[in-house]
């Protein structure tokens, strides 16, 4: 499959319209499994045959349909610049409107969020078009920029560290964003960012964080001994990570791991009642298996490993495991069935390696630095699928892990 290619038609008029805007509205409340020919045609009002018009290709109508996601996000945004009337005097001014662009991206503007990180992570699984999400990428950072610009030592590099983090906030947040911490928690992580940003970076205890992510813990333990090791389980969440990372989450199901696995579907249904079950349990299986490679790899040596391995160079299949990750995240802001993984997940982000059943009493500065650093890659990753082609995603996800690592400075527990 070729990188980047022209749509065969460009349409205009009001029906074209109304059938993007319709699919960003899907594609946001439902994510990319919602937007089908025949829902998108429902949502617009419009008959089946004038999608099909207009849009010949399910691919052709899902490029228009990214387009559309990035574009109302960027609009949305743009009339935020009212604040910047006039320019931050300070930092805590600054801060305060990045605070509150940040709230309205996971609160009012929820849904618009939602589509445009599925279309940024659409962009990446269908190699291209680049220029749209490159123009997004553009548009936002000259915004934070403008924020930070005569505050910032150097603006152009905090503006994009700050990019990075706030969309891995949003990563983490949209699937949990009815719980009422949520923004509390939020604000701290752009806090801590915001300091980092300004050369500033310096240790943070916070006690709502540590608070939640022990009772998550806690509550999550149990689950997290699963025998994973028995043979048919074991199948089914090898199964389900192969196709959660190299074909996204809308082809995961029960009969697609069975399949896959080799196992009768009845098997699957015995360990995973639901599909909420599956994604969760498959992405937990997952963040088990990466930990376990950066202890071994990663942590043992400076930030890249001896060998400079690092996270981001697990493979499941033929795609990187990180994909299986933000496809499970991007998958939990539609899905109200996933409330409680995504809540797990938003406390949990980095904290199994600082975790240790029945011993740990309390996270330290150290925990928090790595939490934020997590959530920070998040966001790196899923930018570097929209942005750059993929014999450069490594290496550069492989330098900017160096320069988070100063960032949000960490330590190995014992």
């Amino acid at each position: 499959m070729t990188r980047e290619h022209k749509n065969p038609r460009e349409p205009k008029g009001d029906s074209v319209g109304q059938l993007m805007a319709a699919g960003a509205a899907l594609l946001g409340a439902r994510g990319l499994g919602g937007v089908t020919v025949r829902a998108v045609a429902a949502r617009a009002g419009l008959a089946f045959p004038t999608v099909q018009h207009y849009f010949p290709t399910k691919e052709a109508l899902i490029r228009a349909v990214y387009r559309q996601a990035l574009a109302q996000d960027t609009r949305c945004f743009a009339e935020f610049e009212s604040l910047l009337a006039v320019v931050p005097a300070d930092e805590e001014a600054a801060f305060q409107i990045l605070r509150t662009l940040l709230a309205w991206s996971c609160g009012a503007g929820a849904t618009i969020t939602a589509a445009r990180n599925a279309a940024l992570m659409g962009i990446g699984r269908l190699r291209g078009p680049y220029r749209d999400s490159r123009r997004w990428m553009a548009r936002r950072r000259w915004l934070i920029g403008r924020i930070l610009r005569g505050i910032a030592p150097d603006w152009r590099a905090a503006s994009r560290l700050l990019l990075e983090l706030m969309v891995g906030i949003e990563l983490v947040s949209l699937g949990c964003r009815e719980q009422p911490l949520t923004p509390l928690l939020n604000e701290e992580l752009l806090r801590h960012g915001f300091n980092a940003a300004l050369g500033r970076g310096q240790s943070y205890y916070s006690h709502w964080f540590e608070r939640c992510a022990l009772d998550v813990m806690r509550k999550d333990v149990q689950s997290a001994r699963e025998p994973d090791g028995a043979p048919a389980r074991r199948k089914i969440l090898d199964a389900g990570t192969r196709i959660l990372a190299e074909r996204g989450v809308t082809e995961l199901s029960h009969r697609s791991v069975a399949r896959e696995a080799g196992v009768a579907l009845s098997v699957v249904s015995y360990h995973f009642r639901a599909s909420s079950d599956l994604v969760h349990g498959v992405y937990q299986f997952l963040q088990r298996e990466a930990a376990s490679f950066a202890e071994k790899e990663y942590f043992l040596g400076p930030v890249g490993g001896p060998s400079g391995a690092s996270v981001f160079d697990v493979f499941i299949g033929g795609a990187p495991a990180y994909m299986a990750s933000l496809e499970a995240l991007i998958a939990a802001a539609g899905n109200p069935e996933l409330a409680e993984f995504a809540w797990k997940t938003r406390m949990t982000c980095g904290i199994y390696y600082f975790y240790r059943p029945g011993e740990t009493e309390h996270f330290d500065a150290a925990a928090f630095n790595m939490h934020v650093f997590s959530i920070w890659g998040a966001g790196r990753t899923l930018l570097a699928e929209a942005l750059w082609r993929e014999h450069r995603i490594a290496p550069l996800l492989r330098a900017r892990l160096k320069q988070a690592g100063r960032w949000f400075p960490w330590r190995v527990m014992p």
